[in-house]
C-alpha cells in the first residue's frame, strides 16, 4: 500500500507545513473512492499547472511567507476538490431509485447512428423439478440506422445435449420489419425455414437479446407500475459490480417476473433472471463489442442456412435434455 507521501510528493514534500498534511488527509478520507483514470489525470494536470503558476509568482515575490504558500496550496486543492465534486454529482455511487438506474441504462445502451454491437450471451433455461433446459450460447448482432434506431438484428443459438454434442441450432435475421429464421437438426441434417416479422427470441413483448430493447421495456414497465420496481443491494456478477433491479410480472401482458443486472459504472445490461410458470431463464452477457457499421462482417446478417441440409416443414427444438 502506498503512503500519502508517495501519493502526493509534490505537495507534501514541497510544503511540509502540518496544516497542508491535515488538508490532504481530510481529502483522502472524504474521497476514498477515486474517479476514473482520465478524471484523475485531468485533476493532476490542473494541480500541476496551478502550482507552477504559484511558483513563478513566488519567485517574483521573495517576501512570500509560509502562510501565503499554504493558502496557495489550499486554493489549488480546492480547485481539484471542485473537480471531484463535479464528477461525483454527475455519477452518484448509489442511484436513488430503480427508475434512475433504468433511465441511465436506456441512455447507455442506445446505439449511435450507423453503429453496430456484437454480444455473446450465456443462456441457461430450467424447468422446475427437472433441472436444466436447452442451454447454449447466443451470438447476437445489432445495427442502428442513420437515426440510431435498431435496423438490423441477427442471433444464433447453439443448443447442446447432455453428452456435449450439438442438439439443435436456431438462427433468426430481421432487417427492418421482415426476416427469416431457421431451426436445424444436425443429427438428421434437416432444417426448417420460416418467415419472421419480430425478433425470434422474445417473451411477452420483451426482446430478450436486444440490450436497448430490454432497458426501454423495463423502464416503461416501471413507469406503468409506480413503486413496483425495486432497487436491490448491489451485487458482483462475473467479477463486475452491478445494480440490481427487480420487477414483478404482469400476467395480463404475459410478462414474467424479472431481475435485471446493469453495470454499476456504465449502466450497460449484464444479464437477467426470469421466471414464467415452471420455467426459469438465466442469461448473462459474457462478451460485447461496439463497431462502426462499415466494420460489420459480411455474413453477420445473412441467414446462412446449412448448405447440405434438406428442408423439412418443421424441426423439433429440445425443450429439455435429460441429464443436463
Amino acid at each position: 500500500m502506498t503512503t500519502r507521501d508517495e501519493r502526493d510528493p509534490d505537495i507534501l514534500r514541497a510544503q511540509p507545513d502540518p496544516r497542508v498534511a491535515r488538508l490532504v488527509a481530510d481529502l483522502d478520507t472524504a474521497f476514498a473512492t477515486l474517479p476514473p483514470a482520465h478524471v484523475r489525470a485531468a485533476m493532476i494536470h490542473a494541480i500541476e499547472q496551478r502550482m507552477a503558476e504559484r511558483a513563478r509568482a513566488a519567485s517574483r515575490r521573495p517576501w512570500t511567507v509560509v502562510g501565503v504558500r499554504v493558502a496557495a496550496v489550499a486554493a489549488t486543492l480546492a480547485l481539484a476538490l471542485s473537480g471531484v465534486l463535479a464528477y461525483l454529482s454527475g455519477r452518484s455511487a448509489t442511484p436513488v431509485s430503480a427508475q434512475t438506474v433504468l433511465s441511465r441504462a436506456v441512455a447507455a445502451s442506445r446505439l449511435a447512428p450507423d453503429q453496430a454491437a456484437h454480444l455473446i450471451y450465456a443462456f441457461s433455461p430450467g424447468i422446475a423439478g427437472r433441472g436444466g433446459g436447452m442451454a447454449g450460447p447466443m451470438d447476437v448482432w445489432l445495427q442502428a440506422d442513420a437515426r440510431g434506431a435498431t435496423a438490423r438484428w441477427a442471433a444464433t443459438q447453439t443448443i447442446y445435449g447432455a453428452a456435449g454434442s450439438v442438439a439443435a441450432v436456431q438462427r433468426g435475421v430481421l432487417i427492418g420489419g421482415t426476416g427469416q429464421r431457421y431451426v436445424y437438426d444436425p443429427h438428421a441434417n434437416a432444417v426448417a425455414i420460416s418467415d419472421a416479422t419480430t425478433q425470434s427470441f422474445s417473451l411477452g413483448g420483451l426482446d430478450l437479446f436486444d440490450p436497448s430493447g430490454v432497458a426501454v421495456y423495463l423502464a416503461k414497465a416501471a413507469q406503468g407500475a409506480p413503486g413496483q420496481a425495486r432497487l436491490l443491494p448491489q451485487q458482483t456478477l462475473d467479477g463486475v459490480t452491478v445494480d440490481v433491479v427487480q420487477l414483478p410480472g404482469d400476467p395480463q401482458q404475459g410478462s414474467p417476473p424479472m431481475t435485471a443486472y446493469f453495470d454499476a459504472q456504465s449502466y450497460l445490461f449484464r444479464g437477467a433472471d426470469l421466471t414464467s410458470g415452471p420455467y426459469t431463464l438465466r442469461m448473462r452477457v459474457t462478451a460485447d463489442d461496439t463497431v462502426a457499421a462499415s466494420a460489420v462482417p459480411p455474413q453477420a446478417f445473412a441467414l446462412d442456412v446449412p448448405a447440405t441440409a434438406h428442408v423439412v416443414p418443421s424441426v423439433s427444438v429440445p425443450e429439455f435434455t435429460p441429464g443436463d
